[in-house]
């Protein structure tokens, strides 16, 4: 597991995904596989299969040429070598299927235009479905984020259970990183067993004193508003979401609730797949 899945389009937010991805490679000693998913226009029933056929190969060669040129550009920029990938269908799809049969990756990082985008307010992000449907922990990296070293690391945590195991991964991340690792819980002012939320904080900080873990409650009237003001207020590098196995209900009200951050926030995300985090 020593691979960064990272896919393009060429686009600015490709590239600055792919800054983000080149910045981790070279800290952690990772490679990097650079993803194009590639699509022909809708095909009418009435063209002849060898047509289509030749609109597929047409699309699939200006997608090995743009990637070659990219990654000639990194090594000539960066100092880093590359491989490269290309595959017919939607990027959802590649992506999804690439990490499920890349074992070796380690992590996906993705760009994401955020809420201003009409089509992904429209269609939905994809970073968004990657997210909660890939195998490994994916990096969602908003267009308008400025990128620098991460040195501030915060697990917005929601107290429900593996939170020991999930901040192990968090804190070692953050080492490798060295960064601080935090910890951050949100009480809604609706919610009950406010002094339990503080008990779990003051564990979970002794639990991890030696490893520096620095844990925070905070007051709010919704979660998206409590975690949107302490980004805010303290301007972590970093914020990590972790999904875990729940019921229907729970898992639609936390899925809005992480979407909302990938289409709203503008620091770079790490999200846990559920997967990832009960098999640690």
């Amino acid at each position: 597991m020593n691979t960064i899945l990272v896919p393009t389009d060429f686009s600015a937010v490709a590239k600055k995904a792919t800054d983000f991805a080149v910045s981790l490679a070279k800290t952690l000693d990772l490679k990097i596989k650079l993803v194009h998913a590639y699509q022909i226009e809708t095909a009418f029933t009435y063209e002849a299969a060898s047509v289509i056929e030749a609109q597929v190969e047409a699309v699939r060669e200006e997608s090995d040429k743009q990637l070659a040129t990219l990654k000639a550009q990194l090594l000539a920029e960066q100092g880093i070598e590359v491989e490269t990938f290309g595959a017919y269908g939607p990027i959802v799809d590649v992506m999804l299927d690439l990490a499920d049969e890349q074992k070796e990756a380690i992590f996906v990082v993705m760009g994401t235009r955020g809420r201003h985008s009409t089509m992904e307010r429209l269609l939905g992000s994809n970073a968004y479905h990657v997210s909660f449907n890939s195998t490994c922990p994916v990096f969602v990296i908003p267009e308008t984020t400025e990128l620098h070293d991460l040195k501030h690391v915060v697990y917005a945590a929601d107290f429900q259970k593996d939170e020991v195991v999930v901040a192990k991964k968090v804190i070692d991340l953050a080492h490798l990183l060295k960064a601080q690792p935090e910890l951050l819980h949100v009480h809604t002012l609706y919610e009950p067993y406010l002094s339990n939320d503080r008990e779990i904080s003051k564990h979970l900080e002794e639990e991890f004193s030696e490893e520096g873990l620095v844990s925070k409650l905070y007051l709010a009237e919704g979660i998206e508003e409590g975690i949107e003001r302490f980004v805010e207020q303290h301007k972590p590098d970093l914020l990590v979401l972790a999904m875990k196995e729940r019921g229907f209900l729970e898992r639609m009200l936390h899925h809005s609730v992480t979407k909302h951050f990938i289409q709203t926030l503008n620091i770079p995300m790490l999200i846990l797949p559920a997967k990832e985090v009960l098999n640690a």
